[in-house]
């Protein structure tokens, strides 16, 4: 049976796959963001900044989902691993795009606290102490 922050987890890519703002019930005010180097450079800091940064994506693309394809708990207490298809439609091109990376979870009384995105689904398993084979 999953813990209780698997649980969260999914609901949270539900909610933020709906685009409906309630994502952010998920997430602690001071959450702390690490996105993919490539994008932005250092972390983001609570939910003005993660809105933002998420705001500029939402402008990019018409259509942004994250799908959750395996989520399973860290070897840390608290902390999960996600490997996620972000998928994509550009805006006025409406090119499709499909990306596996992994987020790196970390939990604390029911909310994110902390996340970091791996560009690579494999290094993000790994760094969670789960074996990216299994």
């Amino acid at each position: 049976m999953p813990g209780a922050e698997v649980e969260t987890a999914h609901a949270a890519y539900e909610a933020f796959s709906r685009g409906d703002g309630s994502f952010f019930e998920f997430l602690d005010a001071e959450v702390e963001w690490h996105p993919a180097a490539h994008f932005i450079e250092g972390p983001v800091h609570g939910h003005d900044e993660l809105r933002r940064l998420l705001d500029s994506f939402r402008q990019a693309f018409e259509e942004l989902r994250w799908e959750p394809l395996r989520i399973e708990q860290g070897t840390e207490a608290g902390e999960v691993v996600a490997v996620v298809d972000v998928v994509t439609k550009g805006r006025g091109s409406g090119a499709e795009g499909r990306v596996r990376v992994a987020h790196l979870l970390r939990f604390r009384d029911g909310k994110l606290i902390w996340g970091k995105v791996y560009p690579n689904a494999a290094e993000g398993l790994t760094a969670a102490g789960v074996d990216p084979s299994a």
